[in-house]
This record gives C-alpha cells, structure tokens and sequence, in this order.
C-alpha cells in the first residue's frame, strides 16, 4: 500500500483533511504521535497525524540514541522516528503536515482547526512534546542543536564521557541533570544565571570538588564552534572551552496555546492526564513530554503514546476496559 508519510501537496493535503471523520486524530509525530498511530492504524481506526515541523522534535534532532529498545547499534533520532512513521504508514495512517492553529470538542465529536482546512474526529491525541516557549535563546543554541546542544542529560549524557560540558540552568531540573552528567563527564561549569536555583534541591547539592566549576549570577551570551560545540562566550567577555551544552532555564513551557483553555493544564502549561492518558475532556487524550513524565525518553513517550491509542479504542467503542493488543 502507499505510504501517506508527510503530505505536503496542498490539494491532496486538503483532500485528507476533508476526507470524512476520523476516528482518531494525532497532533504531533514524535515517539508519543507516531506510537499511537502505529497502534490505532493496526487497530483498524481511521488515523491522521498532524505535525506542523516533523524534523524540529526533541527526538528528530537527537543526534545518537543508543538505548531505545531493540535498538542494538547508535541510531540518529531523525532515523528512529522515520522507522515508527513507516510502521504506522504501512498500517494506514496518514502523515499531514499542517499547523493546527484550534480544537473544539463537542460531545462525540471534536473539530480541528489547521492552515489547511477544518478536519472533523471522534477523538484526539495531542503529543506535541514541550519543546519551545523559551522567547530569549542564547545565540548559537538553535545552530548547534542537536550537535552540542541539549536540553536533556538523561538522553545524550553518556556521549559526554571525559569530556568537558556546560550546565546552564536556574530550577531544580538543571540540578538534577548535573548529577547525571557527573557520572560521565570530566569536568562541568555550572552556570546559574540568577543568586538562587527555584525548586527543591540547589546548587548546595553539586560535590565541593575540582570536577565542578560553580558560578552564580552567571550568564552565556553566545554558543561557539564549527561543526559542533567548541566554546561558550560568557556575558563578561570570558570564553570558556567546552564539548556540550545543556540548558535548563526558565520559560521552556510546552506549546498549548492552540488549546485556548479546552483541556486541564499545570500551572506552567502542560495537560494534566491520568494514567490512561485522559484529560478532563471525554474523548481528548494526551501524552509524552507535554504532560510533564518524570523523565524525559523516547520509550516513555512511546508507552504513552500505546496506552493513549488503546484508551482511545475503549472510548470509541464504549468498552467498559482497555483491551491490550496481541500477536
């Protein structure tokens, strides 16, 4: 069969957008989207899956994984998601690349407002990771995305070995991705811009020791280098040598704008789920890094993902339980 990845010819695209009412409609393709498309396709529901920018996610700019399951050899994010896009392809989903600028929900039916016409649906999934947000980017953060540049320890740590990297942070998150690049790094400058770091735990919990070069009200002004990350210019001038960067800084809210209130959120923006992926909407099911999990990883999101399309399945067919998918 054909494979409907990434429809970008304007005809056909509205064509898909206006073809009937789907069953389940996915907005964002990253490990969460694409999972779920994979199990709602084989499942035999009628799949879209919207992405305005499929290449820009968390996982797409990762530049080596080397433990998602399965996964024996390195493999670059952009290449992982392609496999789970294929799968789900292959089973009938269709891949759409389009903004969707608004969601209406009424009863058993929910309406989808994109740049490319109005699509219609019995439910939605939106997994559109917690990227962006964050207007005051460091200059060379976008460039170096992805080769230097991190936004996750817990994922590219372990290509740190004894090399020299930068945490710039000002919460409880920065600190806690510290502890996890010191199992791997040589040497760490731990740049906080402001006096204090918010949350629970604080600078005080960095080990007094030469691995660690501490700085309060210390700000980068610009991320250098040629074909990765070589240096960091602080903002007095002083450059300093490292391999990577990781950020942690405050504003990075996940981008539900486009929800205008529809669905519960935290108080800094992300949709408040149980653990089937429901929201408090009947029909609107969301997960991955947009409901804030307690770690960030492409597996964890790809078990959102399946619980969220067979939790769909049971609210599509009024089952009293979700029914796993076997063989």
């Amino acid at each position: 069969m054909e494979q409907n990845i990434f429809i970008h010819d304007g005809k056909k695209k509205a064509e898909i957008i206006q073809d009937g009412v789907y069953d389940i409609a996915i907005i964002g393709s990253g490990p969460a989207g694409a999972t779920a498309a994979i199990y709602a396709s084989r499942g035999k529901a009628k799949t879209i899956v919207l992405d305005k920018a499929p290449g820009t996610g968390a996982l797409a700019i990762t530049h080596k994984i080397a433990n998602y399951p399965g996964q024996i050899d390195e493999v670059a994010g952009q290449e992982l998601l392609d496999k789970l896009r294929n799968q789900a392809a292959n089973f009938g989903a269709n891949f759409v690349v389009t903004h969707v600028q608004g969601i209406m929900s009424n009863d058993d039916s929910k309406t989808i407002f994109t740049t490319d016409g109005i699509l219609q649906a019995k439910s939605i999934f939106i997994a559109v990771g917690a990227r962006g947000g964050r207007k005051n980017k460091i200059t060379g953060e976008d460039e170096f995305l992805g080769r230097g540049v991190s936004y996750c320890a817990t994922c590219d740590a372990s290509f740190y070995k004894d090399k020299t990297v930068a945490v710039i942070g000002d919460n409880e998150e920065a600190i806690e991705e510290v502890m996890v690049l010191s199992k791997f790094a040589s040497k760490m400058y731990v740049l906080i811009p402001g006096k204090v770091v918010t949350g629970n735990i604080d600078q005080e919990s960095i080990p007094n020791n030469d691995k660690y070069d501490v700085r309060l009200n210390t700000k980068v002004k610009e991320i250098k280098g040629s074909d990765s990350v070589e240096s960091i210019i602080l903002e007095n001038g002083e450059e300093v040598s490292v391999n990577g960067v990781f950020i942690y800084l405050s504003g990075n809210q996940p981008n539900t704008e486009f929800l205008n209130g529809i669905v519960e959120t935290t108080e800094d923006g992300y949709i408040r789920v149980n653990e089937f992926m429901e929201t408090n909407i009947p029909g609107i099911f969301a997960g991955g890094d947009i409901r804030k999990p307690p770690v960030k990883q492409a597996v964890v999101a790809a078990a959102d993902g399946a619980i969220a399309a067979m939790s769909c399945e049971k609210y599509l067919h009024k089952k009293k339980t979700v029914a796993p998918q076997y063989g």
